[in-house]
Formats: structure tokens, C-alpha cells, sequence
């Protein structure tokens, strides 16, 4: 038995090795589709299939049978290897479009039939790793590397995120997505961290593509950042950490670079840079001898360095302590009147009536009398007053009136006061709504003392005074019945603070006002308030300050607004929304879409002829993106002006978002849209979108957005300093920009000779880059963006019309949903009236008088082509001296 056993166990670790002569062959099997074979393999005969030797020796393990029947499959599998080819596309190559593993995905299927369906060839997609992997018959694989080749020309568009260029020159691909970015605008979007405001989510900073959450990791900051940004870049991202994760502490040292983990449990963190050592959870001085953090504070003997330094101060000044809390008083002028803040108040000069203060008080306030006045020429001496204060404090019970003031020398008292014209007018009243923190009615007096109820009755209303600190509450009252007001019997014992009447006012009209305008900045409704409410000629010193107020009204509508969604999952708050102001709620697959304008903002969309199409990052918060605005002139007779029509919050930037919010724009319009020209920037997805939904319009593009992108060109090519310093560089670069002002059939023609003239390597890839991006472009043609007699020219008025927006929201960014939809419902009420003004010609669009000469000088150079008096190249002459950036 046991050598039957023995056997069987031997010949179960025995593995059968089959040799890999091929290198190829091993590279092969190692492949993802490799490994899948022989993992096959594996499962089926149920055994134990190890590499070796960088995969040119494969052994088995298992039963003989198996082992025999999985060779026999192993070998016929290198077979079947050595008569087909294996080819990597590699998907991530810089001349790899973005997207090309999702497209081809999509297109082919994702178990690729479609792409192999007529070939004898197998093909899948190793996604980590962003190849495809191609086997098959050498012709077969061929066949299907031209098909998949030429998908990728025709059928996938590359676009930079960040500027929408077609074409990425100079193109830099993210470790973690492969997507391609221009090199220059990812630096520039990298580098915006530096100037960001720290925050726990500021880091780390994610891809821009749509649905792509993919971080830059430390690879692509080291690639496109220096050195000195790469060290700044560590300090920014470990500020950030440390906002978002208490669990961590910086080493309290100045400018020392450590952390250290806070842990439940005392332990020691010696700084290996400033050598302090710390306890990691009370962050004291380190305190290995004591078992809790608790036991070290109590056992701590002696002073501290600042107890030290109170105790020697009060051994050189005038001072005591305080018999009833042991607080340190120091006399240093007038009377010997006290008023301990820790204890009740106390007074030595009290009268018979009131109750007499402690022995040993009375003694103390003696001493410090008689120290100071031994420093002056007296012939008393510090015993004989201390005998007469023992005297006076002693007398018998039955002395009339005995009184504590005789222990006081008179060098000590105040002078006498003289007597002063007595003000005997009656006290009035005046009651505040809302005038308590708690915003209840409030009662303030002529003179200026404030009162809240203390109780009601059915005959009458009980108000005590505001001022009631703990031990010493002031006990003055007042009593209401009938409308008619009586002063209690106990008198105030505090000061009063001028306008205290207007204060209350001024802080309910804050809290009012705040209530109502829920959105709006809290620190311009006080100051708003303040001027209409308070009189500069008159003192007002009960008013709080001006942040105390804007806090209070905080933390009042704070209950009261409706929480920011924080996904596209969330439920609109009707009553947060302004009837009739949303006209739709658009979702597209996982995204979703706002569209906001009033009835009669619509009406005027469809009479208008001209659109004007732009979008604004800044205001919008997560989980939307950007707001896209829609505008239009509004004329009569030579009045006109641009106003905003419809708003559009949207979540996504691609071309079904953007064909589905155009779509129902169109749907939601009272009749059929007369518009015939679109005015927008050069937005790859929108253009598409709109030759889909309009496709009778013409697109122009704004000459301001097409000068702009052939600028950010000549920065990143480095011919911005010859553009400033070398003559013929600007005269020549000036031409380029003066394009769009040229007939769009004469563009091409001028382009050909000006490019003959690119001489240096910048120059030609300037040159190549206008061809290929805005001559040949299928996307932007030079039909659609020359603006040859065309008065309006760009989209500045919606740019500035944005502006003008964030100004409104008080320069704020990322704006929560629902204020920025009070904000924009207020612009709809003022395009309303605009649209009046308009028509009763009380309203035009301001033009500044350079530009109305420089318009008139225009149409004249224009009108002098039509006419034949100037050629072509006078027109572009002349156009170069008008467009484009100053030098220098």
C-alpha cells in the first residue's frame, strides 16, 4: 500500500516539461491571448501549467494521463502559433486619435466580429494595455490592419480638451487614460494648480475628457513641469492632504517639512529635521515615563514660563488677590471701588442698605490704600490706618449707619462732582419686531436701554432689561399694559450705548432682508441696509459689527436654503425655482441638461434672424459644467441692442448633449425659429450639433476666438518675440491674422502665396497649421469663418454680457444651482425691460467712437474691392493694420 502510494505521490510532482525552442513562439504564449490558451488548457485537464526561463520552459503537473493529453494540446497549440501571424496595434502612439479604443469598441462590436467577420483572423482588445492584438493568416492580418487604419483616419476625430483644437502638434498622452492633450495647454492646466485656492479635492487633478476621471499621477507632472514647480508642486499637494485628513498633523515647527500620524494612543514622533519629539495624540512634549496623556498634565509641577512671568509682575505691582476666587487684582488709579470678573461685585464703600462686604476684602482694599499713600508726605502711618479701618469694620451693630467709606483716605477718592441740570423728560418707548437674536419683539426706551419679554399675562406684558450676565444680571424692568408703559422700581446697573433703537432696527431689517433674498452675499444686504437705515450725524455705538451682522444673517437662511446637488440624481426644489422659468429638463444617457428663459424671451428667439451662441466655465459648481447662453439683437429703427435669451446648465459637452438641449430649444419655441446665421465660437461638438438640428443656417465663427487660437500658435512655436522685435516677422504674421476679412473664395488663393514665404521652420509649421486646421478643415471651412461685410463680427457682446454676470453674483465662481438661477432669472426680468427701452428707442448698444471709425474705414475698403479700386492684396494690407494683438 504504501508503495502504491508512493508512486502515485511521485508521479503526481513529477511535471512533464515541454521546451520552447522559438523565442517568438514563448513571446507569444506570454501574450494575453497566450495565456488565455493555455489557462484553457489548464482548467480542462485539471492540471498545474508553470513557466520558467522567461517562458521557454513550460512544465505539468498532474495525473499521467492529463499530463500526456495537455502536452499533445500544448504542442499543437505552438503549431498553430508558428503558422500564424501575430501583430500589436498599438493604440496609444501619438498618432493615435483620442478615443480610438472606445470607437473601435463601439464600431466593431466589443468582441470585435465585425472586424473579422470576412477574414480568417482573430482579433481582441487588451485594454490595459491599449494594443490590438491581430492572429491569423499573414494576408488576413494585413487586411484587417488597413481596415482598422482607415477607421481611424475617417471616423475619429482628434480634439484637444482643453483648446478643441482637430490637430495636436505637439501632442502628450496621460499615464493612466492615454488621452491626448496639446503639450502646452496641459502644462497650463497643471500649472493652474499653483494659483488655485488649497483645498482637500484640489489634488489630484483629474482629465478634462468627458466621463474620464483618471488622475495625472506623478509621471505627468515630471514630464511637464521644471524642477522648481515639481518642489513647489510637493508643498501644495501636501497642504492640501493636510486640510482634508485630520489624521495627520504638520510638525509645529516653523518651516520644518514634517508630518506626523495622529494616533489614539500616546506615542513619540521625533522629528528627524528639527529633533522636537512630540506625543502623536495630545501633540505636547513627549512623555515616554506616563501611561496616558492625562496622567502627564496632572502630574506637571511647578510653573509655566507664563505663569512664572505673572507671578513676578504681581509681586512688583500694586496687586491682591481676590479672597473669594484667588484672581489677581491690580490697583493703579482711582478709587478703591472693585469689580472682580470672575466673582460677584464688590465695593468697599457700600451704605448701610446694602449688604456688607467680606472683613478680609475691606482689609486688603486698606493695604493697598495705605502702600500708595505712604509714597506721599503724610504724617499717618500705615498702622494707624489700618487701626481705623479694624475700628470701623468692629463697630457695634447698634451704631447708626455704620459705613465702610471712613477705611478710605480722601487722597484716594474721586473729586466732588459738580452739580448739573437734571434732563426730567418722560421716558417713551419703542418696540422692535425681530429686534432678539431669536428674532422676537424687542422693547428700547428714549434713553437707549434695550428689554425682552420675561412673561405675558393676560392683563399685561413683562420685559426685563437685555443685559444679564451671570452674577450681577441688571434687574431693571418695565411693565406693559394697554399699550402703556411703567418703569420698574430697580434702577440699571450698567451703561447705556448710544442708538441702541437703531441698532435693533438695523439688525431686523438685516435678518429680514436676508430671509428674502436667500442667495445674495450677506455682507451687501448689511451694507445696503445701513445706508438706508443709519444717519451718519448721529452716534450709533450699540451697533454690532458689520461682520457680526452678516454672520448672524448666515447662520439665520442657512436652515432655509436648499441643499446643492451634488449629482445629476437629484430632485429640483419647485419653490426654489421662479414659475414659469424652466422650460425643460433634458437627459442624456447618464447626463442631464437645464434649460431656463421667459415666455417672452422665446418669442423674441424666434423672430430673431442672428443667433449668438457662447459658454461660460466659472460660475456653474459640480455636477454641471458649463452654462451655455443664446443671445440676440433686439432693434428698432437705429436702436439695437444684444440681449440673453435662453440658458442652458449643462452636464456635458458632447454632440448628442448638444444636439438634444438644440432640439428642444427648437420644440419649446411658440412658432418655427427665423433664424438663418449662428455666431459662435469654433467648439468642434457644437458645430457639429447645430449642421445636425439647423441644417439650413450658416455657422460663422467669431474672428475674435479665430485670432485668439492663431495666437496661442505663434506663442507655442516661439514667434512671439520676433512678432514684437523683427519687422517683416509682424508685417507677415499680421497678414495670417487678416485672413477672415478676405472673401472666403479669395482666402485660399492669398494663403498659397503667402505660404511661399515661410522661410524658417517656425514659420512652416505655423503655415502647415492653418492649412490643416482652418484651410482643408472639413469642420471649419474658410466659408464659415471669413466675416467679409459682416458688421458684427464676434461674440464679445455674450462674453461681456458674461462678465457683466459674474460681476452681478458679486465676482464669485462656482455658484450653488440655485442661486445662479435666482441670479439668471433677475437677467431675464432685465432683458424684459431692455427689450422695452428698445422699442421706445430709449435704449442702443454703446459703441466707442474708435471703433465706429474704424468700422466706417472698414466698409470703405470693402466697398472699394467690390467696386474693383483696390486689389486683394490692398485689402489684406490694409486688414493686417486692424487685427491682431499690439506689439510689444
Amino acid at each position: 500500500v504504501v508503495q502504491t502510494i508512493g508512486a502515485r505521490v511521485a508521479d503526481l510532482v513529477t511535471p512533464e516539461v515541454v521546451v520552447i525552442e522559438d523565442a517568438g513562439i514563448a513571446k507569444l504564449l506570454s501574450s494575453g491571448y497566450g495565456r488565455t490558451k493555455v489557462n484553457q488548457i489548464q482548467n480542462k485537464n485539471n492540471v498545474i501549467i508553470q513557466r520558467s526561463n522567461f517562458g521557454r520552459r513550460i512544465q505539468i503537473t498532474g495525473r499521467s494521463e492529463a499530463k500526456l493529453r495537455t502536452r499533445t494540446q500544448i504542442e499543437k497549440l505552438i503549431e498553430d502559433l508558428q503558422k500564424t501571424t501575430h501583430l500589436e496595434i498599438d493604440l496609444r502612439h501619438s498618432d493615435r486619435p483620442v478615443g480610438a479604443i472606445r470607437e473601435i469598441l463601439k464600431h466593431f462590436g466589443k468582441d470585435l466580429n465585425k472586424l473579422v467577420e470576412e477574414e480568417h483572423c482573430q482579433a481582441s482588445m487588451e485594454i490595459r494595455r491599449r494594443k490590438l492584438v491581430l492572429r491569423g493568416a499573414k494576408e488576413a492580418v494585413g487586411q484587417v490592419q488597413n481596415k482598422v487604419e482607415e477607421f481611424l483616419k475617417t471616423n475619429v476625430d482628434i480634439e484637444c480638451p482643453v483648446c478643441f483644437a482637430d490637430t495636436v502638434e505637439v501632442p502628450y498622452f496621460l499615464t493612466l487614460c492615454g488621452h491626448a492633450y496639446c503639450s502646452a495647454c496641459i502644462t497650463q492646466y497643471l500649472s493652474n494648480v499653483f494659483d488655485s485656492v488649497k483645498s482637500a479635492d484640489l489634488f489630484p487633478q483629474k482629465c478634462m475628457c468627458e466621463e474620464c476621471e483618471s488622475p495625472a499621477i506623478k509621471e505627468d507632472y515630471v514630464a511637464l513641469l521644471n524642477t522648481e514647480q515639481i518642489q513647489k508642486l510637493y508643498r501644495v499637494s501636501l497642504e492640501c492632504f493636510l486640510i482634508g485628513n485630520t489624521s495627520y498633523k504638520p510638525c509645529p515647527t516653523p518651516d520644518c517639512s514634517w508630518v506626523y500620524e495622529v494616533t489614539s494612543v500616546p506615542g513619540v514622533f521625533a522629528c528627524p529635521e528639527c529633533n522636537i519629539r512630540l506625543c502623536k495624540k495630545c501633540g505636547d512634549s513627549a512623555h515616554d515615563k506616563f501611561d496616558t496623556c492625562e496622567a502627564y498634565k496632572a502630574s506637571k509641577e511647578g510653573l509655566s514660563k507664563s505663569e512664572q512671568q505673572l507671578k513676578e509682575w504681581a509681586e512688583g505691582a500694586d496687586t491682591r488677590e481676590c479672597p473669594k476666587c484667588s484672581v489677581t487684582i491690580e490697583k493703579n488709579k482711582g478709587c478703591s471701588h472693585v469689580n472682580c470678573r470672575q466673582s460677584v461685585h464688590l465695593d468697599n464703600s457700600r451704605t448701610a442698605n446694602d449688604e456688607l462686604i467680606d472683613e478680609e476684602l475691606v482689609n486688603i482694599l486698606v493695604d493697598m490704600a495705605n502702600e500708595t499713600e505712604g509714597s506721599a508726605e503724610d504724617n499717618s502711618t500705615p498702622s494707624n490706618h489700618i487701626q481705623e479701618s479694624e475700628d470701623t469694620v468692629s463697630n457695634d451693630s447698634n451704631q447708626e449707619e455704620p459705613s465702610t467709606t471712613a477705611a478710605v483716605e480722601p487722597s484716594l477718592m474721586d473729586p466732588p462732582i459738580a452739580n448739573v441740570e437734571v434732563d426730567h423728560a418722560p421716558l417713551t418707548y419703542r418696540i422692535v419686531e425681530e429686534g432678539t437674536k431669536r428674532r422676537k419683539i424687542s422693547l428700547v426706551d428714549s434713553v437707549g436701554f434695550k428689554y425682552n419679554v420675561h412673561s405675558k399675562r393676560s392683563y399685561a406684558t413683562y420685559w426685563q432689561c437685555t443685559v444679564r450676565p451671570n452674577g450681577n444680571p441688571c434687574k431693571a424692568s418695565v411693565v406693559e399694559r394697554n399699550g402703556l408703559f411703567l418703569a420698574g422700581k430697580s434702577n440699571h446697573n450698567h451703561q447705556v450705548e448710544a442708538g441702541a433703537f437703531t441698532a435693533a432696527e438695523v439688525v431686523a431689517a438685516v435678518k429680514q432682508k436676508a430671509l428674502e433674498e436667500k442667495f445674495r452675499p450677506a455682507s451687501a444686504i448689511v451694507e445696503e441696509i445701513l445706508l438706508n437705515k443709519l444717519d451718519h450725524d448721529i452716534p450709533c455705538a450699540a451697533l454690532p459689527k458689520l461682520e457680526y451682522m452678516a454672520r448672524a444673517a448666515n447662520r439665520l437662511r442657512q436652515r432655509s436654503r436648499p441643499k446643492d446637488p451634488q449629482d445629476l440624481q437629484f430632485e429640483l426644489e419647485e419653490d426654489c425655482i421662479p414659475p414659469g422659468f424652466l422650460q425643460a429638463d433634458v437627459a442624456v444617457k447618464e447626463r442631464r441638461h437645464l434649460i431656463f428663459a421667459k415666455e417672452e424671451q422665446l418669442k423674441t428667439l424666434c423672430k430673431a434672424k442672428t443667433w449668438y451662441i457662447d459658454g461660460t466655465f466659472k460660475l456653474v459648481r459640480h455636477p454641471f459644467k458649463q452654462l451655455l447662453t443664446i443671445n440676440a439683437f433686439v432693434r428698432s429703427g437705429d436702436h439695437a441692442k444684444q440681449v440673453p435669451l435662453v440658458y442652458i446648465l449643462m452636464s456635458g459637452r458632447k454632440i448628442k448633449d448638444y444636439k438634444k438641449v438644440l432640439k428642444e430649444i427648437v420644440d419649446i419655441l411658440p412658432m418655427d425659429p427665423h433664424v438663418s446665421k449662428i455666431t459662435l465660437d469654433f467648439e468642434t461638438a457644437l458645430w457639429k450639433a447645430c449642421r445636425s438640428i439647423l441644417p439650413d443656417v450658416k455657422l460663422q465663427g467669431c474672428v475674435f476666438h479665430w485670432t485668439q487660437a492663431l495666437w496661442r500658435k505663434i506663442q507655442e512655436l516661439g514667434l512671439q518675440t520676433a512678432y514684437t522685435n523683427d519687422d517683416s516677422i509682424y508685417k507677415y504674421l499680421r497678414k495670417l491674422m487678416a485672413l477672415p476679412f478676405l472673401p472666403h473664395n479669395q482666402i485660399q488663393p492669398i494663403f498659397t502665396t503667402l505660404s511661399q514665404l515661410a522661410q524658417n521652420p517656425p514659420l512652416s509649421k505655423l503655415v502647415e497649421y492653418v492649412k490643416k486646421q482652418w484651410i482643408e478643415s472639413k469642420t471649419f471651412p474658410p466659408r464659415n469663418w471669413s466675416i467679409y461685410q459682416e458688421a458684427v463680427r464676434t461674440n464679445n457682446d455674450i462674453e461681456g454680457w458674461h462678465n457683466a454676470l459674474n460681476r452681478h453674483a458679486g465676482g464669485g465662481s462656482n455658484l450653488s444651482l440655485y442661486l445662479l438661477i435666482e441670479i439668471l432669472e433677475r437677467e431675464a426680468q432685465l432683458t424684459a425691460i431692455n427689450i422695452r427701452l428698445v422699442s421706445e428707442r430709449k435704449l442702443k448698444r454703446i459703441q466707442r467712437k474708435t471703433y465706429r471709425n474704424q468700422q466706417e474705414k472698414l466698409f470703405q475698403q470693402w466697398e472699394l474691392y467690390e467696386n474693383g479700386k483696390k486689389t486683394i492684396e490692398e485689402l489684406l494690407r490694409f486688414c493686417s493694420h486692424i487685427n491682431g494683438p499690439a506689439r510689444g
